[in-house]
């Protein structure tokens, strides 16, 4: 597990907090799946859009780079990252509170902490994904909390497949192969103004919820016993380039935490 700590370029310590009424904010819920969590706990979901810069998300992309590539899966590439001084993390945590507040939530009765460990995940040819699958918890070295919530940080855009895909978790949804996203099931940011929640529960012959799209600098979290999976990248390299000229070739970067989520 390779340690990197120069996360922050000089004079950029995003978020910024004079850009919270910019941030685009839906809490996800499941009215069929209340029952499974403590009532003390989060059961919630939250996916967060324009809350980090555009030049932060580069400097990460950068220091992803100078990390050893692990290839022994044979659908995704991986690489591992401890961030032993918590400056990445940090910034994390302080991007989901954002998040909170501009739901309406009371962050002073939140506590969020992000594990240490973190694992970047690539997608760099057509046709992967991820199978369905629930994650599992994780017991933080530094707290002794166990896990709550999976949170994915997208670093590049993927315009065609490759979705986190929320599923009903009934039948024989664990059998599913090659699972795409309808357009009606694309993930859209809650319009309704006296609604804070966004029921995912309805699902369709596959089992599929919702697909929530990559894109850069998007932050998705869920309760780790959703079930879930990655929609097959349908992606060419032509049409990904053209929308990320960062991306030397077509890859979905997935950086995933375990953060601990709860009230206080």
């Amino acid at each position: 597990m390779q340690e990197y700590s120069d996360f922050t370029p000089s004079g950029e310590h995003p978020p910024d907090e004079r850009v919270v009424h910019r941030i685009r904010c839906t809490i996800l819920e499941r009215k069929d799946d209340e029952k499974s969590h403590p009532p003390d706990s989060f059961p919630y979901g939250m996916v967060i859009d324009d809350t980090c810069t555009m030049q932060w998300l580069d400097m990460v992309r950068t220091m992803r780079i100078e990390l050893p590539l692990n290839s022994k899966r044979p659908t995704v590439n991986r690489r591992f990252l401890c961030d032993s001084k918590r400056e990445l993390v940090s910034t994390i945590e302080k991007m989901v509170l954002q998040g909170l507040e501009k739901a309406g939530f009371n962050t002073n009765e939140f506590t969020v902490f992000c594990n240490k460990y973190m694992r970047i995940l690539e997608y760099d040819r057509k046709g992967s994904e991820l199978l369905p699958h629930r994650d599992g918890t994780k017991t933080c070295d530094e707290t002794g909390h166990k896990s709550s919530h999976t949170l994915l940080l997208f670093l590049s855009y993927c315009e065609n497949g490759g979705e986190t895909i929320l599923m009903d978790g009934k039948g024989d949804w664990p059998m599913q192969r090659n699972i795409s996203v309808s357009n009606e099931r694309r993930f859209r940011h809650w319009e309704q103004k006296n609604e804070k929640y966004q029921d995912v529960s309805d699902a369709d012959k596959t089992h599929v919820c919702i697909g929530i799209q990559p894109i850069k600098g998007r932050i998705f979290l869920f309760p780790h016993n959703w079930p879930h999976a990655g929609g097959t990248c349908e992606y060419t390299k032509n049409c990904f380039e053209s929308r990320n000229d960062y991306t030397e070739k077509a890859i979905i970067i997935i950086s995933q935490f375990n953060p601990l989520l709860f009230e206080k």
